[in-house]
């Protein structure tokens, strides 16, 4: 069974940003962690989810 959400690779990337005051002392330290998700292609009927040529993952109506 393949899933329909298929990741071919996630690229994580850390910025770090700090302030100081006069006298060089480190006073704030900011993290923000980036991630990038690059997906692979629908594999349709090759995928559980895939019915009556549509994606049903979330279920289809």
């Amino acid at each position: 069974m393949i899933c329909p959400y298929n990741i071919e690779s996630i690229t994580q990337t850390n910025q770090d940003g700090y302030g100081y005051d006069a006298d060089g002392y480190n006073t704030r330290h900011g993290h923000v962690l980036i991630e990038q998700r690059k997906m692979m292609e629908c594999q349709k009927e090759n995928c559980a989810a895939w019915q009556d040529g549509k994606c049903c993952f979330r279920g289809c109506t």
